[in-house]
């Protein structure tokens, strides 16, 4: 019998035991238990009962991905990521790539809210970069996708407050002091660089995906054999939020090297942690490897709602210091390991950040490698080095 990662009693977690206003609880402190558990464990769990799991906005949310994937493929490419030099819009099956592999899926990309482009000094984007990431979405009229904008906008607005929540619980789990973790994702504190005295930019990503069925998507042939909806791979930021439908074929990677199918279970949200946490946990926390199989026989598309949190572009991260981390964190992962190595898929910290950068540059060249098109529209010369 295969082994899931819904048996597992460990990663199952109950948002509505979090009291934010009064963290030290015995609610609050049952769910940082549980929390603490989970991280030193896959760092991959369900999240029950949190606001997206709030039925109206759910269907609200899946209809519109519905709605938006049935229309035309040239209705669609009037958002064609290729015309954002910020990243944003629709990625046609195939674009995007993991590991330098395609992906079987095709996708819109949202990010933080922005009438315009933040930036558009070309000295100051030629020296950083990943100022480019910010800009306006792509929409679609409502009278050709009703309710686009506003639909996305409060699933993005959502998913940015429970992040904020689970950040704070985190810190609890690890015993480190109120804000510490906070300030990565606001760029408070002496590890941010000025960019024009702008102060902080936060950032976020969202993607509406979908892995479709069949030899042939919009005109486009599968590739040969791939079963890659998307291939392995950690995050490279935060956190992130999935709401997935009924269809199958999310897995999780064990520290054993085994892969765990991640059923669907109605309500609940799919949590993982990105590298940059494992970065700043030293390890503790680890970033969990997963993929998605979408097999070309398969019966049904498969649709999700995926929320990432990243830290703010301009902010330095740096680990905690060992002290600051309580000794049971380290006991739970010590106990959990016995002394065995992880086995994975994915090379570790390859997404960590180069010594003194900003985490922009991780996003930038994370976006860069996986988006070949909008690299070859309007950044030739960045992915010629």
């Amino acid at each position: 019998m295969t082994r899931t990662l819904a048996a597992l009693s460990e990663y199952h977690i109950d948002f509505s035991l979090w009291q934010p206003h009064s963290p030290d609880s015995p609610s609050s402190q049952q769910f940082v238990a549980a929390i603490r558990r989970a991280a030193s464990g896959l760092g991959f769990f369900y999240l029950h009962n949190s606001p997206l799991s709030d039925p109206t906005r759910r269907a609200k949310m899946f209809d519109l991905v519905h709605r938006f994937f049935a229309l035309p493929i040239e209705t669609r490419k009037q958002i064609d990521m290729a015309k954002s030099r910020h990243f944003r819009g629709f990625c046609q099956f195939g674009d995007e790539t993991t590991l330098y592999k395609q992906d079987m899926r095709d996708q819109v990309d949202y990010g933080p809210y922005s009438e315009s482009a933040f930036f558009t000094d070309p000295e100051l984007l030629t020296k950083f970069p990943y100022l480019n990431l910010l800009g306006p979405n792509q929409f679609l009229d409502d009278e050709v996708l009703e309710g686009h904008a506003a639909i996305v906008t409060d699933w993005f607005n959502q998913s940015t407050e429970t992040c904020r929540q689970l950040t704070t619980a985190l810190e609890a789990a690890l015993g480190v002091e109120k804000g510490r973790l906070l300030k990565f994702l606001d760029g408070e504190g002496g590890g941010v660089v000025d960019v024009c005295g702008q102060g902080a930019l936060p950032y976020a990503r969202m993607k509406t995906i979908r892995y479709p069925v069949g030899d042939i998507v919009d005109g486009i042939e599968r590739e040969k054999g791939s079963e890659q909806g998307v291939g392995a791979h950690k995050d490279s930021g935060w956190m992130t939020l999935l709401s997935p439908s009924e269809v199958a074929g999310l897995e999780v990677q064990d520290f054993d090297g085994n892969w765990l199918p991640v059923e669907y279970i109605e309500g609940a949200i799919v949590f993982n942690f990105g590298q940059q946490v494992e970065y700043v946990t030293r390890g503790l926390f680890q970033a969990a490897t997963h993929r998605v199989v979408s097999r070309v026989d398969a019966q049904e598309t498969r649709f999700s709602v995926a929320w990432f949190a990243l830290p703010a572009l301009n902010v330095k991260m740096e680990p905690l210091e060992e002290a600051e981390i309580d000794g049971e964190v380290r006991n739970i992962w010590t106990s959990a390991r016995q002394g065995q190595d992880i086995v994975c898929d994915v090379p570790k910290g390859d997404m960590f950040p180069k010594k003194e950068e900003e985490h922009g540059m991780v996003a930038w060249r994370t976006f860069l490698r996986s988006h070949k098109q909008v690299a070859e529209a309007w950044y030739p010369d960045a992915i010629s080095k």
